[in-house]
């Protein structure tokens, strides 16, 4: 449990990072998916044949797999596979096109997209719909943990969020999300430390 200065810390960390968000349209850049072997990747497309896939492991670090540069302290990924699409809420990937790490586990199969991942000015975010287009929002942090900021469940040593904004809406075709204003008592609350 965090001390009430800790609480206070992250009431003023959650007003910044709901203030972020609030009234923009945003194009998700990241789908994350967990295998039939239980494993969560994370896939970045800028076209059909040009995509990056990490492996995210239980040490919360993340493991080039495909076309990826070296990161978290793992060497870069060469290119294994042919192809990528996204479609009714599902990446299709393609064939094998050499052997490597994690590449028999995605080669050929499509896998239900889980979460939705993006970056607003530098800062990570993690979505997952919920059902009647309800949906949850946390914020991956630097110390590498998920603080639930938007209708999201206790996590990770951090309190859960309540509804903390309005006019939530996803697209699946598009995958546009978007965020309308912070609820107001949300901002009152958060603004003067009164949510502990």
């Amino acid at each position: 449990m965090l001390s009430t200065s800790a609480l206070q810390s992250a009431d003023k960390e959650i007003s910044k990072l709901l203030q972020n968000i609030a009234n923009q349209e945003i194009p998700m850049q990241y789908y994350f998916w967990l295998s039939e072997k239980k494993n969560y990747f994370l896939v970045y497309i800028t076209t059909n044949s040009n995509f990056s896939i990490w492996q995210f492991t239980g040490e919360k670090q993340w493991l080039p797999v495909h076309n990826a540069g070296a990161y978290d302290g793992f060497p870069q990924a060469d290119s294994y596979l042919s192809s990528i699409s996204y479609k009714d809420r599902k990446i299709i990937l393609g064939a094998k096109t050499k052997e490597g790490t994690f590449i028999d586990e995605l080669a050929n199969k499509s896998f239900e997209v889980l979460y939705y991942f993006w970056k607003t000015e530098g800062t990570s975010y993690l979505m997952k719909p919920r059902d009647a287009g309800k949906m949850s929002v946390w914020h991956f942090t630097s110390e590498k943990k998920w603080l639930p900021i938007h209708n999201a469940d206790a996590y990770d040593g951090f309190e859960g969020a309540g509804v903390t904004l309005h006019d939530l809406s996803f697209d699946f075709e598009s995958v546009i999300l978007s965020v309308g204003d912070v609820d107001p008592l949300t901002k009152i609350c958060l603004e003067h430390d009164f949510c502990y």
